[in-house]
């Protein structure tokens, strides 16, 4: 649910992965291993989420990915495929997610992206869902060096949006992000499905 607006918001902030497109590499080491089970296992040994808590604060593939078959030197080449097949990690969004964007965007009412994510693949991410490419803003964690929970990020966004916070509706998936975002005056949404997102943003009062 959302949180109690005083004011109907102006704007939208979204997040990317679970939102707009769906990220997820057991999808890609699924492929590789040939079992769903393997792939987490992997996931786990490698320490891939912390990994790419790196990438998505902007350190570069070229230089991350040697340090980490390093630290993991037995499953270099599941490392390196990270890498060259990342594509792989991604889906389309639930159905009618993007349609709730184009509602919103039809009505006056500004969208943009607030993303954990590296600069390096965001391209990849475009061509999964075009309705990136529909947006009024995007800010991304891996250009800016920061990323969510941190406050700083949010304050990067809204400054150059130029939006008020207590006038911004911002939805995510993460509980943390929307936790976050709340603390900061935002109207926050945790995000669970289309239908849910769209009876939320009317709740704050948003034409969708």
């Amino acid at each position: 649910m959302p949180t109690t607006p005083n004011h109907a918001p102006s704007a939208v902030l979204m997040d990317m992965g679970g939102v707009l497109l769906q990220w997820d590499p057991v999808r890609l080491f699924e492929r590789l291993l040939g079992d769903c089970q393997r792939a987490e296992a992997l996931i786990d040994e490698i320490d891939l989420h912390a990994w790419n808590d790196r990438i998505d604060l902007g350190e570069s593939y070229h230089e991350l990915i040697p340090q980490w078959q390093a630290a993991h030197p037995h499953r270099a080449a599941e490392i390196a495929a990270y890498r060259d097949r990342w594509a792989e990690t991604l889906t389309e969004a639930e159905p009618g997610v993007a349609e709730v964007v184009d509602a919103l965007r039809a009505a006056g009412v500004p969208v943009a992206l607030l993303s954990n994510t590296s600069a390096e693949t965001f391209g990849l991410c475009r061509a999964v869902a075009p309705v990136l490419d529909r947006l009024d803003g995007i800010v991304l964690s891996g250009r800016e060096g920061v990323a969510k929970p941190d406050r700083a990020l949010f304050d990067i966004a809204l400054s150059r949006l130029g939006w008020d916070a207590a006038r911004t509706a911002f939805v995510d998936d993460r509980p943390r992000n929307v936790a976050a975002a709340a603390q900061l005056g935002l109207q926050a949404v945790t995000f669970t499905t289309a239908a849910a997102l769209r009876r939320d943003l009317r709740a704050l009062g948003l034409p969708v």
